[in-house]
């Protein structure tokens, strides 16, 4: 038995792996492209557009939900069925709230005429 739970976690870790892989080539690919478009040549620049403080929120939304979801799987474990609830309605807030002001900010950026076609780097992010 103990071989068998050690060749299933041995997939479990192969495919982790493959997924931060992944996920290190997607940010570095995100990062290059920030910095070749960012001098924008015509149009606004990203300190123009974007404001810190929107920024800071979204991100603490969604690294919170992260964490919340960690939370219902820990109840998972330890069947704890309040804990899980607990976890995913938390998630779930975290998450909707992200997606709303994902929303709101993009609404903005259109209306004061930051569009995908001002520039390179807008048509990026």
């Amino acid at each position: 038995m103990k071989q068998t739970s050690d060749v299933l976690f041995q997939d479990k870790r192969l495919g982790f792996f493959l997924y931060l892989g992944v996920e290190a080539f997607m940010f570095a690919t995100l990062f290059a492209t920030y910095i070749i478009f960012t001098p924008a040549s015509v149009g606004a620049d990203p300190s123009e557009v974007y404001e810190l403080r929107t920024v800071i929120l979204t991100s603490v939304f969604l690294l919170s939900s992260s964490g919340t979801l960690l939370i219902a799987e820990s109840g998972l474990e330890g069947w704890n069925k309040k804990k899980v609830w607990i976890g995913i309605v938390a998630t779930f807030l975290l998450g909707a709230t992200f997606l709303v002001l994902e929303v709101h900010e993009f609404y903005k950026y259109t209306h004061e005429g930051f569009t995908i076609t001002m520039n390179n780097f807008l048509s990026s992010f």
